[in-house]
């Protein structure tokens, strides 16, 4: 949550784009970008507070369908391990961490990434995620039962798609992953995102 308080304050100017972008559309109505990243920071510093985290002594760190290759032998196998904790050289980290970066990817942020965003909402892609979605579900349901709180990974994977805004070039590939950010908070926590505080009208 720390770092992206900082990348926000560091990309103002970006964020002010991208809030005037949908303000200029007077069909839509959009949570403010400091509204947004506020509510999100508070919610995950409470889960550090609260030790939520599910420890593991090996997790990925980046388990994105682009980093996942099909090999001749029918195995998934996933790339780009980030192996770190901070500065601190590790395998160890959260569960929710990489099951946030699966849940990113089963909503479009590949997609968005490989320029595609526009297929999202076309009826086959959306569909077929639409399908996957609840296979996951029920996937980490089964394997982690009583374990993963879908609150706390979703809003992680809020909190990633909002990390990865200021580090994309394309400004239609930022508001793609401002509008899934949106969407999935607004998914989460209905009441707080939908009243009049924060909203671009």
């Amino acid at each position: 949550s720390k770092v992206l308080s900082t990348r926000h304050e560091q990309s103002l100017d970006l964020y002010k784009g991208i809030d005037d972008h949908f303000q200029g559309q007077s069909a839509t109505t959009m949570m403010r970008s400091q509204e947004l990243i506020d509510n999100v920071v508070k919610y995950l510093n409470e889960y550090a507070a609260a030790k939520r985290g599910q420890y593991r002594s090996i997790i990925h760190g980046n388990p994105i369908f682009s980093s996942a290759v099909f090999t001749p032998e029918n195995r998934i196998v996933f790339l780009d391990m980030r192996s770190c904790l901070g500065a601190k050289l590790s395998l160890e980290g959260d569960l929710n961490y990489d099951l946030g970066k699966v849940y990113q990817s089963l909503i479009g942020y590949d997609f968005i990434l490989a320029d595609k965003g526009h297929l999202i909402s076309g009826e086959i892609i959306e569909t077929y995620l639409l399908e996957l979605i609840p296979i996951f579900e029920e996937f980490v349901d089964r394997e982690y039962s009583n374990t993963v709180n879908w609150t706390d990974l979703k809003m992680i994977t809020v909190h990633f798609l909002l990390n990865s805004i200021p580090s994309l070039k394309n400004f239609q590939h930022q508001t793609q992953l401002y509008q899934l950010a949106v969407d999935l908070y607004q998914k989460i926590m209905p009441t707080k995102s939908n009243d009049n505080t924060g909203v671009l009208i």
